[in-house]
């Protein structure tokens, strides 16, 4: 079956759809945005209101939009635990942190503004992911690095979940495993770009054509022979970008809990100033150089491209929106 097929086995198109996004079959899709939220984006039912707020705007204005998600904030973490418990032969030690991510994410599922019978679907479809996360615990055999990377994909899984529910009928949750293709250097997996924008192209602009919003793990892709891959720290504004480069997106947006990029930590260092524009060159070497707001891998979709990349990339503040956050593009205007 074709990845585009896939996605279109759940039915018509909902009832609602914002005019102009649901495109004829086959024609381009002009203006993609790509919006990529972190983890703390979508630490808790009130930053997912927030997150909520955010693409439900853009999408009044008639742009068609793609949502990336990162785990839960400190979800990632607790994953790594339930690794290193598994290693050690301690299933109940694994069990227990899975047991309180489960009651985090129930909790979080039941404080969404949203009617109560989808918080039943949604538990639902939490309870059948933790199931499996409690199986993949109780598996025998060594913890290896697929493994690993396979209990480590929960959060992102998750999280899409419960993002997609809060978006409503016009939102659907689409795992990156199925169209980011890489090797099988876990932990650390370099994507196969040409096979992932082929499936990318498959199958995002035909849920944006029915009107669909997809809701996309972040940090996670597949080898060929389908087993999960992790794209390393950061890994989620790599989906983003990676997605963007793919759709020829007009922008993609990394949405996080600072303001845009500073010319240091605006924490420790008080004369830190927010820089407005940047290149992809320039912002490519502040990612690399130990960066905290842009992971190593971000932009190197574009750095190729030099005067072809007509992406924008933006980084801006979920927790303040109306901030002007930091322009990156191919050519710095400072």
């Amino acid at each position: 079956m074709a990845i585009s097929e896939r996605f279109l086995q759940s039915g018509p198109m909902p009832s609602g759809s914002v005019e102009g996004i649901g495109a004829k079959e086959k024609e381009p899709i002009n203006n993609i945005c790509v919006m990529k939220f972190g983890g703390t984006s979508v630490g808790s039912a009130e930053a997912i209101e927030r997150v909520a707020g955010i693409v439900e705007a853009y999408r009044r204005n008639g742009n068609p939009i793609v949502v990336v998600v990162s785990a839960m904030s400190g979800v990632t973490e607790e994953l790594i635990k339930v690794c290193d418990n598994i290693a050690v032969q301690n299933n109940q030690g694994a069990i227990e942190l899975i047991n309180n991510l489960q009651e985090r994410h129930f909790s979080t599922c039941l404080q969404l503004n949203m009617p109560s019978l989808w918080k039943l679907d949604l538990q639902g479809e939490l309870n059948s992911l933790f199931d499996q996360l409690r199986e993949e615990a109780n598996r025998d055999g060594l913890m290896l690095d697929g493994r690993r990377d396979s209990i480590l994909s929960f959060g992102e899984r998750l999280s899409a979940k419960i993002v997609a529910a809060r978006l409503g009928l016009l939102a659907e949750p689409v795992d990156a495993s199925i169209i980011i293709e890489t090797n099988d250097k876990f932990g650390d997996a370099a994507p196969n770009m040409k096979r992932t924008r082929k499936n990318v192209r498959e199958a995002i602009p035909n849920l944006i054509r029915r009107g669909r919003i997809p809701v996309i793990t972040g940090f996670i892709g597949a080898t060929p022979d389908g087993r999960r891959t992790t794209l390393g720290r950061g890994g989620s504004d790599y989906t983003a970008s990676i997605l963007g480069w793919a759709l020829g997106s007009r922008e993609v947006f990394i949405w996080t809990d600072v303001d845009g990029v500073y010319s240091g930590d605006p924490r420790k260092d008080p004369t830190a100033v927010l820089i407005p524009e940047m290149s992809f060159v320039e912002a490519d070497k502040v990612a690399r150089n130990g960066g905290k707001v842009l992971c190593p891998k971000t932009l190197e979709p574009f750095l190729g491209l030099n005067g072809d990349a007509k992406t924008v990339v933006w980084v801006k503040n979920t927790f303040n929106p109306d901030s002007q956050g930091t322009r990156i593009s191919h050519s710095s205007q400072l």
